[in-house]
């Protein structure tokens, strides 16, 4: 298959993480995957050191017509069998692009686990339920379930969760930077790690005002905070007013974060809306003990007191005790810490993750085929994992 992937992001996120997994494993299967993505994003910079193709196009907003104009040129030079779009503006742009070509099989993400009509713009209703799309991809149930109620068919919608990879044995650019030494936090204090967006649905300020609870039982803690967003000055703001500002650290953004993951004892999820979030996936496989508020897809993943502690959204007082529960007990820790990198192994991996969409993409072609079997020509036959 010939397989076009659309990004329309300038940032590092799950979702360019994920669409770089996706199509670098698909090149690896034999397919012809190439990344439409914004000159020096990320996921551009990223394609180009891993070899995977990348055409870089300016993709500056979902109404960007110039854009979706050089999207339907590339699609039409090369062929493409399936255009997959990874991001909301992309969405839009790839169903410009494809408007007048039933050829190509339009397939569109969703990783987030709010109405596609919060911002009560008719744009939204449109393109999800008039553009022409033959495939959702949810990366949770809960995701799913939003969509299926919004009115996109249920036909229409594969849950796909994201995948991740088991952590590299050993790196030197790990092993020369230490985490405890550089922030200067003792040896004796337990290291609670929180990787995310700092952004109001990741949560931190209900983490933040649990702080003091936590403290009160466990005053060596220390809170490492890893990210960047639009939120920081006013949680720094809200630790210096909860008077609990020496227990935790702002690292900003991470660009290695292996030196942070071996340093995490435990790790906190406190969003309160999440699709599914591939960082608790990140923590499972690297068998760090997890406390997660129960927000969208994560009960899809974390099961209480089995590999990892799960409790109510928006809640300080849950999330400390989720905490503390967990810290106070060494046979808990132990049990989800083992469990963790189980759980991805069943269900979590890149290869179920870029398998597992492989497989959509060929039923969407031979849905096409069976419907007009003079449409798709030559195209790939569903019977084969790859046509080079």
């Amino acid at each position: 298959m010939k397989i076009l992937h659309v990004d329309t992001e300038m940032t590092w996120y799950g979702g360019q993480r994920q669409a770089f997994y996706l199509a670098s494993g698909l090149a690896q299967q034999g397919h012809t995957s190439v990344v439409a993505s914004p000159p020096k994003s990320p996921l551009a910079q990223e394609c180009k050191k891993s070899n995977v193709e990348v055409v870089e196009i300016p993709l500056r907003g979902e109404l960007d017509l110039l854009s979706a104009v050089q999207l339907h040129t590339l699609i039409k030079k090369r062929g493409f069998d399936i255009v997959h779009a990874h991001t909301a503006h992309a969405h839009t742009l790839v169903g410009l692009a494809t408007l007048w070509n039933p050829h190509v099989g339009k397939v569109v993400s969703r990783r987030v686990d709010y109405s596609i009509y919060r911002s009560g713009s008719i744009l939204s209703r449109w393109k999800y339920l008039r553009l022409g799309i033959d495939r959702y991809i949810a990366i949770s149930q809960a995701v799913s379930d939003i969509l299926e109620h919004d009115g996109v068919h249920a036909e229409k919608i594969s849950v796909v969760y994201s995948g991740v990879a088991f952590p590299p044995h050993s790196s030197e650019k790990t092993n020369h930077f230490d985490v405890r030494s550089h922030y200067q936090i003792e040896t004796s204090s337990p290291i609670l790690g929180t990787i995310a967006q700092l952004s109001d649905y990741k949560g931190y300020q209900f983490l933040a005002d649990a702080i003091p609870l936590i403290l009160k039982e466990i005053p060596q803690a220390t809170f490492l905070w890893i990210g960047e967003g639009i939120l920081k000055e006013r949680l720094k703001n809200q630790i210096r007013k909860l008077g609990v500002e020496k227990a935790v650290i702002f690292t900003g953004y991470q660009q290695n974060l292996e030196p942070f993951w071996k340093a995490f004892d435990f790790m906190v999820v406190p969003s309160h809306m999440e699709g599914l979030n591939s960082s608790l996936l990140d923590g499972l496989a690297r068998g760090k003990p997890i406390v997660a508020a129960a927000a969208g897809g994560i009960p899809e993943v974390i099961q209480d007191g089995e590999n990892g502690v799960l409790v109510p959204i928006r809640s300080p007082q849950a999330l400390a005790e989720g905490v503390l529960r967990l810290l106070k007990d060494p046979e808990l820790i132990q049990k989800t810490a083992q469990a963790g990198p189980q759980t991805i192994a069943k269900r979590f991996t890149l290869n179920h993750m870029v398998t597992k969409t492989e497989q959509i993409y060929l039923e969407i072609l031979e849905t096409k085929r069976r419907a007009s079997p003079n449409l798709l020509g030559n195209g790939p036959s569903p019977h084969r994992s790859a046509d080079v």
